[in-house]
């Protein structure tokens, strides 16, 4: 028996689950609740049987009417199945007191069902009279011209389209099933040209749950087409003043692993992680860390460089692929806007355990002057950064600065850890200064392929480079 059947057996993932729908009722931050929505669906996904659970069922009907703006997690949970849906009738008949409500889900979550499986079968009187020498394939090409323009119809006016039409439309029905690929081939032979009617409902529209499906077309598009419309995506979450529409469509950017998408991202949300955004709107500014955070999860060092670096005329996403950090031809491709210290600081605050354990101090060396005896640099970064000052002024030499590293740190409410990195690719940290880092004992880390004993050592090629220096943290403070 494997872990998962283990746990299931012994109802754990029962729990799990009412836990999961306890902390969506409870949860006032919005951001947070969507999240918890989204594992919520997951879970239904890889346990199918316990949302059949008539108990299981009756909790997330009373959690929906709570919370209306998230019935759209509901219509996916219990439209995977005909069983899932039949029993989502009976307890939500027998136990709402809002029967106009499960009316209106039943009917959505009926059509979606329909629709994964079956073409618009009222068409084929129609399509009879016109075209009854055609191929099978023909029938299927008709049907689908038929339901795309209806689509096309359907969102022309963003702001007066409502949720019921949209979901009775068959074409939305194939972009959120199984034959979405098809659906976003017929978007592409057409130029793509709902995108934009799409970014406008998004914009405009008063329908929450409205919104959120428009969110996952885009996504859907985005993944499935390799269409670059992340530049649009990323417009999109900067400039909408809805935080519970920015968050989920944060949510969902989140879901790209396509590394070329990715770098994109990464290059299109760079300046919103700045001080300067921090302050004029924080909300913006923690969306930002939190997308770049997953990016930088997913991309080397390198690739994340690239990204930080690449100038507004790489908009093809091929060129992404083609781009060396190596070419030294183009002093341009400098780390400067996203530093490293931003994401590796922001996956510390994460970390409950080690944020409330460790003072992460990032020190950037492309700035070293001079490149052997940093310490006045080294001491100004740290005392940024929340380090007390030094009594007796600021050390000159490395020396000086490894006393105060060992005399004047080793008391505060959190342990310092220090990670020196190098913000740009022309620089590198030199022979005499890692020889009297070697020196300084304690939690330090350095980002170079150059040796320096007696310090931990990370390579700016690793493939996952915060989970490297999550990992170290760990070990050094938390398990020490």
């Amino acid at each position: 028996m494997s872990l998962v059947e283990y746990l299931e057996t012994q109802g754990f993932i029962v729990k799990i689950i009412n836990r999961l729908i306890q902390l969506i009722a409870n949860e006032k931050d919005i951001h947070e609740s969507i999240v918890y929505a989204q594992m919520l669906v997951m879970a239904s996904s890889n346990y199918p049987k316990i949302f059949e659970n008539p108990s299981i069922i009756k909790k997330i009907i009373l959690l929906i009417e709570s919370k209306k703006e998230f019935y759209y997690f509901l219509i996916q949970i219990f439209s995977q199945t005909t069983t899932m849906y039949e029993r989502f009738k009976i307890v939500g008949y027998q136990s709402s007191k809002d029967k106009i409500f499960i009316d209106f889900l039943s009917l959505v979550i009926e059509n979606y069902i329909n629709n994964n499986t079956t073409d618009d079968l009222n068409s084929t009187e129609d399509l009879n009279s016109t075209t009854s020498n055609d191929t099978e394939n023909n029938r299927e090409d008709y049907f689908m011209e038929k339901q795309y323009v209806e689509f096309v119809s359907l969102i022309s006016e963003p702001e007066k389209l409502n949720l019921t039409s949209l979901m009775q439309n068959s074409f939305t029905i194939k972009l959120l099933s199984h034959s979405q690929e098809i659906a976003i081939a017929k978007i592409k032979q057409t130029n793509f040209e709902v995108i934009d009617k799409l970014i406008e409902i998004i914009q405009i529209n008063k329908d929450h749950t409205l919104r959120f499906i428009c969110i996952e077309i885009l996504i859907k598009i985005e993944t499935l087409s390799k269409q670059p419309i992340i530049d649009k995506l990323v417009n999109l979450t900067v400039n909408l003043k809805d935080s519970q529409i920015q968050w989920f469509l944060a949510a969902e950017l989140k879901q790209i692993t396509h590394k070329p998408q990715l770098q994109r991202l990464v290059f299109g949300l760079k300046d919103y992680v700045e001080e300067a955004v921090a302050q004029s709107d924080h909300n913006l500014y923690i969306i930002a860390h939190s997308v770049l955070w997953h990016c930088a999860n997913h991309l080397s060092y390198t690739e994340f460089s690239d990204a930080c670096c690449v100038q507004p005329s790489f908009t093809d996403l091929e060129a992404f692929e083609n781009i060396s950090i190596a070419n030294s031809s183009t002093p341009q491709l400098l780390l400067k806007k996203v530093e490293q210290s931003s994401v590796l600081q922001s996956a510390v605050s994460h970390n409950e355990e080690l944020d409330r354990a460790v003072q992460l101090i990032c020190i950037d060396g492309s700035e070293f002057n001079p490149l052997d005896n940093p310490a006045t640099d080294i001491y100004i970064q740290m005392v940024e950064q929340g380090c007390p000052e030094r009594q007796e002024g600021t050390p000159t030499t490395m020396p000086l600065l490894k006393a105060y590293w060992r005399l004047n740190l080793r008391n505060l409410e959190k342990r310092v850890a220090l990670v020196f990195y190098n913000s740009k690719i022309d620089r590198e940290f030199s022979e005499p200064f890692l020889t009297a880092l070697s020196a300084f004992g304690g939690t330090i880390a350095i980002i170079t392929d150059r040796p320096c004993d007696n310090v931990k050592r990370i390579s700016p090629n690793h493939p996952n480079l915060i989970d490297a220096v999550l990992k170290w943290l760990n070990r050094s403070i938390l398990e020490a």
